[in-house]
């Protein structure tokens, strides 16, 4: 159990600062001129954030975050504004016929100014929609086209899912990934640049992830080499045949020279990475998880590299392509 000790004092410190901004934001509402936009604004952030740490944080822990955010959504949804009574009524005083009740257009000032809060339906605690989804394609190469520099998301990250793909090469070293979900692929090599945010892989099997981010978690998968740029300690549930090495040091350099990993808040240098601390949540005892290895320097320099170049190949010949995937695979990835 002490092995997780660092995923505990993440997940507890977590879990601190949003009881604290939840408890902010409760006091804000109870003040008699509060900003609900500016509320919902923030509470957006809050459910963002919590999504992002679903990486690291127990299933229990998880549950009280949402319920915290959960009654912040209810206060937001329900609360009146405690000035109601003030209108500006008061004009029609001169009139002879006593009002019954203040007209339907006498709303308080800051009503009229507001726009009502927008309920959060309970689908809102749920990972939001991606931006970019890459789905249900099989052998074939694919890489999603550069965004403009003039372009106003040329600066601004993308969530993107990637899922059920069989033998794809699979290039986003074009993007601003922000958040990474891989879910379903077999056969795969998948090439990304610095990650803002987390990576999630679920049932993956027999696939190459070159994989540079802040957090990673990955579920149900088996036969995975990962060279891998991380600035936290990779997670592992009911996974398998797990092969870990370090991201290619030329990317590294390479991303470092256009400050991609100054934006997503990395540090490019290789000994400030933690790929070679891998917790293992299915493994409680002493000792070295059976369910994932290191790979040796030549194996993880060779992995890297190699997938790098099939990620930014040229090559037309797709059956040649398809070839090299094959090899990468069947040498570094299969159970």
């Amino acid at each position: 159990m002490a092995a997780h000790a660092d995923v505990k004092l993440a997940a507890a410190a977590f879990c601190a600062d949003l009881k604290q901004e939840c408890d902010a934001l409760t006091q804000t509402l109870g003040q008699p001129n509060a900003d609900r936009t500016a509320v919902l604004t923030r509470l957006s952030i809050a459910l963002k954030s919590l999504t992002e740490a679903t990486v690291f944080l127990p299933a229990y822990d998880q549950r009280a975050c949402a319920a915290m955010l959960k009654t912040i959504s209810d206060q937001l949804t329900t609360a009146a504004p405690a000035r109601a009574k003030f209108t500006f009524a008061s004009r029609k005083a001169k009139s002879s016929t006593p009002a019954a009740g203040p007209p339907e257009s006498a709303q308080p000032l800051a009503e009229q100014r507001l726009p009502p809060p927008q309920a959060l339906p309970p689908a809102a605690l749920a990972p939001r929609p991606t931006a970019r989804q890459i789905c249900s394609n099989r052998n074939c190469y694919i890489a999603p086209p550069p965004v403009p520099i003039s372009s106003a998301e040329s600066s601004t990250s993308s969530d993107v899912e990637v899922a059920d793909l069989t033998r794809c090469v699979v290039s986003l070293l074009d993007l601003h990934v922000g958040a990474l979900h891989l879910k379903n692929l077999d056969r795969c090599v998948l090439v990304v640049g610095p990650i803002a945010g987390s990576v999630l892989v679920e049932s993956c099997r027999n696939c190459v992830f070159v994989i540079c981010c802040r957090q990673l978690r990955i579920h149900n998968s088996v036969g995975l080499a990962i060279p891998l740029h991380i600035a936290s300690h990779p997670i592992i549930e009911d996974c398998s045949a797990l092969r870990f090495g370090l991201y290619p040091r030329a990317a590294l350099a390479d991303f470092a020279s256009v400050e991609r990993f100054e934006a997503a808040r990395i540090d490019p240098n290789p000994g400030a990475s933690a790929h070679k601390t891998v917790e293992d949540f299915c493994w409680l005892k002493r000792g070295q998880s059976p369910n994932w290895v290191l790979m040796s320097s030549d194996d993880e320099h060779a992995c890297g590299t190699e997938a790098m170049a099939l990620a930014t190949s040229s090559v037309v010949d797709e059956q040649a392509l398809m070839d090299s995937l094959d090899a990468l695979v069947a040498r570094f990835s299969v159970a």
